[in-house]
């Protein structure tokens, strides 16, 4: 087992938070099966996906490798973590970035996402008098690389 995901449940501290759906991009741990099973419901996305975006209010991840498309829908299939901005910008509602996994942990669930095969690049957000759309940010972020 990866030395980050067993961080990820010690983060927890909850014995009831288990990997519960493992593809080769993406591992769920949670404490609910109906996570996981609203996850492995999400079928094989048809579109394709170089580069996928999250917006949290904090930080900008920038997701690259695997299969981002469906790595998306998956993420999605969490309303409880993830919001659809559009195909290739989604809103982290109450996530954070920990050990190399995004980790929702609020009173109704504990989840976490650990894409093995993703590259993740933070990006810190600006403060909102700085900017006011993830989308404006994103594209001042493409325009410095």
């Amino acid at each position: 087992m990866d030395s980050n995901i067993q961080k990820i449940m010690d983060f927890f501290k909850d014995e009831r938070v288990k990997v519960r759906y493992q593809d080769k991009d993406l591992i769920l741990m949670t404490s609910l099966d109906w996570i996981a099973d609203d996850v492995k419901k999400v079928p094989q996305a048809k579109d394709e996906l170089n580069v996928l975006w999250i917006y949290s209010k904090f930080y900008i991840y920038k997701l690259e490798g695997g299969n981002l498309a469906t790595i998306r829908d998956q993420l999605l299939a969490v309303s409880e973590g993830f919001k659809s901005y559009n195909n290739k910008i989604i809103i982290g509602c109450g996530i954070l970035f920990r050990f190399g996994g995004f980790v929702i942990a609020n009173c109704k669930m504990y989840a976490a996402f650990y894409l093995p095969n993703t590259k993740i690049t933070v990006y810190e957000m600006p403060d909102e008098d700085e900017i006011k759309s993830p989308v404006i940010k994103i594209r001042q972020i493409l325009e410095d690389e």
